[in-house]
């Protein structure tokens, strides 16, 4: 499954070095601007926040590694999971 999965993680290094290379370049007042409500975060400071944070746990639970033994069954069956603010049980079915 790496091969599937390998590539993504990959361009999702690169996606946020690039991130913070662009943003390095900003004058201070603009992570705190608003940008628009109709985003999760309505500023820059808190995007980032959100991703570079996603980056961290991808990298501590080591996904590469938790990927390589599953099989084209393991990634077309239900999983179930419950959020982390144990907001309820959510079921997601994987599709091809």
């Amino acid at each position: 499954m790496r091969e599937l999965i390998g590539p993504l993680v990959d361009y999702n290094y690169w996606a946020n070095r690039r991130l913070l290379e662009v943003v390095a370049g900003l004058p201070p007042a603009a992570f705190t601007r608003e940008i628009g409500p109709e985003f999760s975060f309505p500023r820059l400071q808190g995007m980032l926040g959100h991703i570079m944070g996603a980056a961290v746990e991808i990298a501590e639970r080591g996904l590469c590694g938790y990927v390589d033994p599953l099989t084209h069954a393991d990634l077309a069956r239900v999983v179930e999971y419950q959020t982390t603010a144990a907001q309820g049980r959510q079921t997601y079915r994987t599709e091809r």
